[in-house]
């Protein structure tokens, strides 16, 4: 089924993906949480790695097959990025990341998301789903003028 929505979003995106998925056995849980809260300690500890480290980590685990889930493959991008591996790790496992990564995930229920990518567009006070899903740049951007003329 996930090889199935891969070969999908390829097909609107363009992006590379290596269908082997090598890292995932029997055990193995798409758990976005770890990835999730890497990005957040990454934007914390240097927010001007945050959109390379995010990228970095879409090609290591679609493209390079690379289980995204393992604290030691996210540190490992981490320092690829400049980030001190020990400091990475110790803001990683702290409660206080744990927490921000939940709230986080909290507010963008909040918000109507339910699967990403998504597009939320903020007016005000006003929050509105503009898109979720993968699109060709043609559909996000008449989603998006659609919502500016509103």
């Amino acid at each position: 089924m996930l090889q199935m929505t891969w070969k999908k979003v390829h097909e609107v995106t363009g992006a590379e993906f290596d269908y082997a998925m090598k890292f995932a056995n029997p055990d193995f849980c798409y758990d976005t949480e770890p990835s999730s809260r890497a990005l957040n300690v990454v934007q914390k500890l240097n927010h001007e790695m945050e959109w390379p480290f995010l990228k970095a980590m879409h090609v290591s685990f679609y493209a390079r097959n690379q289980d995204l889930t393992d604290e030691s493959v996210l540190a490992d991008l981490a320092e690829e990025h400049g980030i001190n591996r020990n400091q990475f790790l110790r803001v990683f496992r702290s409660d206080h990341m744990i927490e921000q990564t939940q709230e986080g995930f909290w507010f963008s229920r909040k918000l109507g998301v339910r699967g990403f990518p998504s597009l939320v567009g903020i007016s005000g006070e006003h929050d509105t789903l503009i898109t979720q899903g993968y699109k060709t740049i043609h559909s996000l951007r008449a989603d998006i003028d659609y919502w500016l003329q509103k």
